[in-house]
């Protein structure tokens, strides 16, 4: 799976003549995040905050964006609220944006997400629970944006997973994150 990776981002970067056009820039905001499955279904809020790389393709509207973010996702418990799973992560979307009218635009692609720790919480109780996780998962990303300015973007994104998280847990669990962001670029 990593090998497939590196092959995603190698080909992404070197498939474009346009490096005097690419748009770098920074972005952050909150994660409202759950584990879909019947113990972790409510939503807890978390953060992201990273970079971004957005390079233009030979129709004028159309971008790749990669990005490399630190998320926490995770869940709180459906029963007791105070019981939390806590996953700290560095997140690789790589989207595809069409710009529409300069100002909007839907964006689509996958999502990788290597999860750095996982805690699970009780009361104030945590437990290291990072080897009970899957470190590896991976998704969908599908979202919209807004361009402010040139420089300043607003941004709203829901994230599938399609693995399962729990490693040692039964029944599976998989990773549903919406984000709300704000990007600047230079």
């Amino acid at each position: 799976m990593i090998r497939h990776f590196l092959l995603i981002v190698s080909l992404l970067f070197t498939g474009t003549n346009t490096y005097s056009q690419t748009v770098f820039g920074v972005k952050g905001g909150l994660n409202f995040s759950k584990i879909e499955f019947s113990d972790f279904a409510h939503a807890r809020t978390g953060f992201h905050a990273g970079g971004f790389l957005e390079i233009p393709t030979s129709n004028e509207n159309l971008f790749v964006q990669a990005e490399l973010l630190l998320a926490q996702h995770g869940g709180k418990a459906y029963y007791d609220p105070n019981e939390r799973l806590i996953l700290t992560s560095l997140s690789l979307p790589i989207l595809v944006k069409y710009l529409i009218k300069s100002k909007f635009y839907p964006e689509v692609g996958p999502q990788f997400n290597f999860h750095l720790s996982g805690v699970y919480n009780d009361y104030g109780d945590k437990e290291d629970v990072t080897d009970e996780i899957v470190r590896f998962d991976y998704g969908l990303a599908i979202g919209a944006g807004y361009k402010i300015t040139d420089k300043i973007h607003a941004n709203i994104r829901y994230y599938i997973g399609f693995n399962n998280l729990l490693d040692t847990f039964s029944p599976e669990g998989r990773n549903r994150t919406f984000q709300f962001s704000v990007g600047h670029s230079f």
